[in-house]
């Protein structure tokens, strides 16, 4: 999966494709060494791309996985 990111201002944009059926599951960590990571959101895709839109956050730092089932 391609995950698309971007910033506008105060906003953190993260844009994928999806497939009708599948689960998708937006996660993040403040550091590698957190020992688990935090989920944001979880959507089902429908064939169409998705967008999240984020503001941005302390810390200016910040990792993110993408998960499908």
């Amino acid at each position: 999966i391609s995950v698309g990111a971007g910033a506008s201002g105060d906003t953190f944009g993260l844009t994928f494709a999806t497939q009708n059926g599948l689960g998708y599951f937006l996660e993040y960590k403040d550091a590698l060494t957190d020992a688990t990571w935090q989920q944001m959101t979880n959507v089902a895709g429908d064939g169409n791309p998705m967008t999240f839109d984020l503001p941005t956050a302390e810390p200016m730092m910040r990792y993110f996985r993408l998960r499908v089932q």
